[in-house]
């Protein structure tokens, strides 16, 4: 029995219907949406100013090399804990099989250096990750917020607490096997036909978040294989694709009725 049913087949004495439980939880992500767009607003620029600094320190060593973001930060998908995924393109002939690590050898030496920049708290090197990777937690609140400070701008921010958290950054090598950038041009293509992915995924990060669920690693659901599920929902049950003609309550039990009975 669909989830609506089951709420339309309470006993009539309940003081709710059917649809103020849904127009309620529609609301409710609607806030929350507009909450994460306030809060990445906030974050944006030190976000910014970190892929600077990254980017800065490679091309000046490596200046025929090309740093991009890709994952949910280039799709706008992210949320303030999201880890920002970058991907070095190597000059061409530099990618073969047999020297594939090689670049991040030289990229993790530089930012793992002696004088290790302060804003880098720390830097790891998982060679052994099925696609390897550089992994940095970076601090550049306090120097972020004193420039704030000297450029005599008002400052306003109301989401200190979060600014002040290490930023995690991962960065891969492009090579015939990674194909982060693809999936982006792929992911703005179905938003841009389907106003209600961007809200359910939103939320669904979140509470994935919160259960522990959000790491591939362990067991978990990666941001693109959630981002496929609620396509395929939305498509398979035929919701309407503009949020004015759709309800998002329904559209979100309906995602976790799917899946729960999914064969």
């Amino acid at each position: 029995m669909h989830m609506e049913r089951r709420f339309e087949s309470e006993d009539s004495t309940n003081n709710y219907s059917v649809n103020n439980v849904f127009d309620k939880l529609h609301s409710e992500i609607m806030e929350f949406r507009e909450s994460v767009k306030s809060i990445m607003g906030e974050m944006h620029l030190i976000k910014t100013q970190i892929i600077e600094k990254i980017t800065e320190v490679i091309k000046t060593n490596m200046p025929f090399s090309n740093v991009e973001v890709y994952g949910s930060h280039a799709t706008q998908l992210c949320l303030h804990w999201s880890d920002i995924d970058l991907v070095l393109v190597p000059p061409s002939g530099s990618d073969s099989p047999d020297n594939w690590t090689s670049p991040l050898y030289t990229v993790f030496n530089l930012l793992n250096h002696d004088d290790k920049k302060s804003w880098i708290s720390s830097c790891q090197f998982i060679e052994s990750a099925n696609v390897p990777v550089i992994k940095l937690k970076c601090s550049f609140f306090e120097s972020f917020y004193q420039q704030l400070i000297k450029s005599g701008a008002p400052v306003n921010l109301q989401y200190m607490e979060l600014l002040r958290k290490p930023i995690n950054i991962d960065i891969t090598l492009m090579t015939d096997h990674h194909n982060g950038l693809e999936c982006v041009n792929l992911i703005k293509e179905y938003l841009a036909e389907n106003e209600l992915i961007e809200p359910m995924i939103l939320v669904v990060k979140h509470m994935l978040k919160v259960w522990g669920y959000n790491d591939p690693y362990r067991g978990g659901l990666s941001s693109y294989a959630l981002f496929l599920m609620i396509v395929s929902f939305l498509q398979a049950r035929k919701f309407p694709n503009v949020i004015a003609e759709a309800n998002l309550g329904k559209a979100l039990l309906g995602f976790m009725e799917y899946y729960y009975n999914f064969d």
